[in-house]
């Protein structure tokens, strides 16, 4: 019997290090920090939803289960390193691990100049002690690219004609790569007609028409899309998995360009004999783009924060980005930037960018919708004019125990219209632990999904009101920050309230509103705060 495939060796032995140690998934993914592997990710490895998984990842797992990416790699015991024809990448390295001339970094290095040129990209490899770690890297990093590994054989029997360790090598490549689905001419022509048009929503369509699990090719042009969705399966229906996708572009372009794609998915199911996948419907609008900013203080340095931030459109999975430690001006300096690289870069289509500040009970008082939102130089404006922000509790995200309520108060807040009637208003500061117990017990006795707080919340020795109602479950809530302005904060909350689901948008328009005030400072907006906390965005913290 064949050697497993890597994804099922490294997902074994995962699985196996991490239960040895008593960690769960999510225990895992701290321990292999920013830009590892998420808890979701790892889950996915060992279950084998994943079928392949990147030397970076193997090599962040490795660190953190304290072995080599070699043993991750390892084939049980007994099983030879070598059988032909086991359909895995590994079988790609061991052939290559046999090509002698490769042993010399040298080689390998100009290799990987030649492959550059052939596929007119650039492969960006890591360097690494371990051969067969950096030959794997490359056999990943050819698989991602449409024809990579074809010409790494081309390349590798140019360098080394007649070796007998070359025709291994081609036999392992030939075995792995499925029979090419379209001809060069077909997909040649579906790749330039792709190419005609920015596709802001490439990875929401690619997960729409090939499921949730697929996994995402990471290039952000439509041919790497092409690429990876050729590769798969038909489903029952026999439509392969690529017109399907293709249709949903086309239904997403419309105009020409979309009846060229049509035509072309009809021509090409037709010469195939598979049925033609059936017109799609696409998604009004463009996506929503979410920045979220995790800020809580330095345990070492009370007048230090230390800073996450990930970023998201509407569908995608949240990226890490990185991490930093800082006095509050800096935390408000690199917000700024990061709003201005989403304008500018990943979130430049989106129909808004939501700014959502996770932080913990002492700091959820900040005036982040007051914070600067343009660089020095440009004409000030508060954060909250353009964009949507709003706080979330990083206390509530990391204690498990409360989220079975705010789920349960989330899908209530979720499904209406209006949340005029839904609120529960606390019209007074609770001052002491018998008004703390009354509000705990009235909460739990209620079903209402928003809590309103005229006033500025008192942190109390025992809690606040802003901490029972965490607690409670309470997804949504809003408060003021500054007593003087009671009275026309009670006057807004029924026209906030009756924007339901948009209150983050409605919330920003009334900071619109003090903005233009003659002194924005005299007005309620500038002195709101909105806690919206969706619990099935949550982060594995």
């Amino acid at each position: 019997m064949g050697p497993e495939p890597v994804a099922r060796l490294v997902a074994a032995h995962v699985r196996r290090l991490r239960r040895d140690r008593g960690w769960s998934a999510e225990k895992l993914a701290d321990v292999c920090g920013p830009g590892g592997p998420t808890r979701s990710t790892i889950a996915k490895i060992e279950s084998g939803v994943r079928k392949s998984v990147s030397a970076e990842e193997i090599a962040a797992l490795a660190r953190a289960l304290d072995v080599t990416p070699s043993e991750l790699m390892a084939p049980d015991a007994g099983e030879p390193l070598w059988a032909p024809p086991e359909r895995s990448l590994q079988s790609v390295v061991d052939a290559l691990e046999q090509v002698s001339g490769l042993r010399d970094p040298s080689t390998s290095r100009f290799l990987v100049r030649l492959l550059q040129d052939r596929l007119g990209t650039r492969l960006n490899l890591t360097e690494h002690t371990n051969n067969r770690l950096y030959l794997y890297e490359l056999v990943v990093a050819c698989k991602a690219h449409m024809g990579g590994l074809s010409a790494l054989v081309e390349i590798v029997a140019e360098l080394f004609p007649g070796s007998l360790s070359v025709e291994w090598l081609s036999r392992a490549v030939a075995d792995l790569e499925p029979a090419a689905l379209l001809g060069a001419d077909a997909r040649d022509d579906l790749v330039t007609m792709l190419a005609e048009r920015h596709w802001s929503r490439l990875v929401e369509d690619y997960r729409a028409a090939v499921g949730p699990y697929a996994t995402d090719p990471g290039g952000s042009d439509a041919a790497s899309y092409v690429a990876e969705a050729e590769a798969l399966n038909a489903p029952a229906s026999g439509t392969p998995p690529l017109f399907t996708f293709v249709e949903l572009l086309a239904a997403r372009a419309g105009g020409d360009l979309g009846e060229r794609l049509r035509d072309w998915v009809r021509e090409q199911a037709t010469a195939m004999g598979v049925p033609v996948p059936a017109p799609a419907t696409v998604t009004e609008g463009r996506p929503g783009a979410f920045l979220v900013v995790q800020v809580e203080h330095d345990p070492l340095d009370p007048d230090q924060y230390a800073v996450r931030y990930w970023t998201q459109l509407t569908s995608d999975d949240l990226r890490p980005g990185d991490s930093l430690t800082g006095r509050l001006a800096d935390v408000r300096r690199l917000v700024v930037d990061l709003v201005a690289d989403a304008e500018a870069s990943w979130a430049a289509d989106a129909e808004y960018i939501r700014v959502e500040f996770l932080l913990p009970r002492d700091l959820l008082g900040l005036p982040v919708d007051q914070w600067p939102g343009r660089p020095e130089g440009e004409p000030p404006q508060p954060l909250g004019l353009r964009h949507q922000i709003v706080v979330r509790s990083l206390d509530r995200m990391r204690a498990r125990h409360w989220h079975r309520a705010w789920r349960l108060r989330w899908d209530r807040l979720a499904e209406a219209e209006s949340l005029l009637g839904k609120e529960l208003l606390v019209p007074s500061a609770v001052t002491g632990p018998v008004e703390l117990r009354r509000l705990d017990a009235e909460l739990a006795a209620t079903r209402q999904v928003i809590m309103v707080l005229p006033h500025r919340p008192q942190q109390l020795p025992d809690g606040d009101e802003v901490l029972i109602g965490l607690r409670a479950g309470m997804p949504a809530m809003l408060w003021l920050r500054d007593d003087r302005f009671t009275d026309h904060f009670e006057a807004e909350v029924g026209e906030l309230l009756t924007a339901g689901r948009d209150l983050p948008e409605t919330a920003r328009l009334l900071r619109g509103a003090a903005f233009s005030a003659a002194d924005p400072e005299t007005h309620v907006g500038s002195h709101v705060t909105l806690l919206w906390d969706d619990p099935y965005r949550v982060i594995n913290l």
